[in-house]
């Protein structure tokens, strides 16, 4: 889990998750560190890339919400590990 230094304590008894759409409103949420860089790409995938991640079937992101604000999100995504062993 990622969580970033601005966060403040969540209260996970009123954490609510809904599926990204194209009708989700992100712009609440700020992903970006305090000098305004976004070095984990998190602000730029939110924005600009999950949905189409989404259609693709390459992972499903899920919007957390405390009560009515909105403080994450998070993106499953299935992969396999081949091994070469028995």
């Amino acid at each position: 889990m990622f969580l970033l230094q601005s966060t403040p304590k969540v209260d996970l008894s009123k954490l609510r998750f809904e599926k990204l759409s194209r009708e989700s409103d992100t712009t609440a949420l700020d992903c970006t560190d305090e000098d305004g860089s976004d070095p984990f790409g998190l602000q730029v995938f939110i924005r600009d890339e999950a949905l189409t991640y989404q259609a693709e079937k390459l992972g499903v992101t899920y919007l957390v919400f405390q009560d009515f604000d909105l403080v994450g999100f998070v993106t499953v995504s299935m992969t396999c590990v081949i091994s070469s062993h028995p």
